[in-house]
């Protein structure tokens, strides 16, 4: 399988003013790889809306969650299936829908849109995102649970290795 990686990773590190690994302290992969490429990763009001480059190492957490700030997405290499809640579904739980996205799929959510995305075993997926103002803090979605803010389910997974909070 041909891979973009090489290149993209070359580019990005010449051009990105910083470079930044999301990796959870437990595992050995990490997440996700962020190359700021325009403005600032968490840009005051009034700034550049910022443009960052992501290589998506693996899959999201197993729960959905949102996002601080609207954004737009252009898948560059790979691709990824994303979870979102479907008619029934309800502050965790339920029904869903997966769908399928690929290079050159161009994807614009809120930033309330509630998902999941999920890598192909052995895959991996370059998107260029563009972000719009921050309008909200954010959370995951948790099954019995409901929403979890963002740091208390980091917490929530350092403690008991489940964001959820045990192991729900």
């Amino acid at each position: 399988m041909l891979t973009c990686t090489p290149l993209l990773e070359w580019v990005a590190d010449r051009v990105a003013t910083e470079r930044f690994k999301i990796t959870r302290a437990w595992e050995a992969v990490p997440y996700l790889t962020r190359w700021t490429l325009r403005g600032a990763r968490y840009g005051a009001a009034g700034e550049a809306r910022p443009v960052f480059l992501h290589h998506f190492h693996r899959s999201d957490a197993d729960e959905m969650h949102d996002h601080p700030w609207p954004f737009t997405s252009l898948i560059l290499a790979g691709g990824y299936f994303e979870t979102t809640p479907a008619p029934g579904w309800a502050n965790g739980s339920g029904p869903v829908r997966r769908r399928w996205y690929g290079p050159g799929s161009l994807i614009r959510r809120p930033a309330h849109w509630i998902h999941r995305v999920e890598i192909p075993a052995g895959r991996d997926c370059w998107t260029v995102v563009l972000t719009g103002p921050k309008e909200r803090s954010w959370g995951f979605w948790c099954p019995a649970v409901g929403y979890v803010p963002w740091r208390v389910h980091l917490a929530n997974a350092e403690r008991t290795g489940h964001g959820c909070g045990g192991g729900a």
